[in-house]
């Protein structure tokens, strides 16, 4: 960042590490009585998420779960402004992957999947302005 950070800067940077602590500390799906957290998902996707096609888009969402925030991050960081469709990126990704869950027979999204969802969504209702 050159110079001093702006508000809206440090809300998005503020927001994307909390979207990247939570989906690395918080379990993102339940089933029954355990808890898996992003570590064990890539491993547990054949047996929550039936199907070929709903499991290669349940990864895609995973790696995206991740990914979103950090290049979210580091283009705010390095040029002070993310883009319009980044800033939205996180918030329609964990949309998509509990909506996935919730379709899936067993599984359901875990806290961390709904903490997750809640700050990406904040993230995008505060930066609203800059979609005008």
């Amino acid at each position: 960042m050159n110079g001093k950070a702006t508000h809206r800067q440090l809300i998005t940077l503020s927001a994307t590490i909390a979207m990247l602590a939570v989906a690395l500390l918080l379990p993102l799906v339940n089933l029954m009585s355990y808890r898996f957290t992003l570590f064990d998902l890539p491993h547990k996707i054949q047996r929550l998420v039936p199907g070929a096609a709903p499991q290669a888009l349940a990864y895609v969402l995973l790696l995206l779960l991740l990914l979103a925030p950090v290049v979210l991050s580091l283009l705010t960081w390095l040029k002070g402004k993310a883009p319009k469709g980044l800033v939205a990126l996180p918030c329609c990704t964990a949309a998509l992957l509990t909506t996935l869950l919730l379709l899936a027979k067993r599984p359901d999204p875990g806290v961390g999947l709904w903490v997750y969802l809640a700050v990406a969504a904040t993230l995008l209702f505060t930066l609203r302005r800059n979609f005008s």
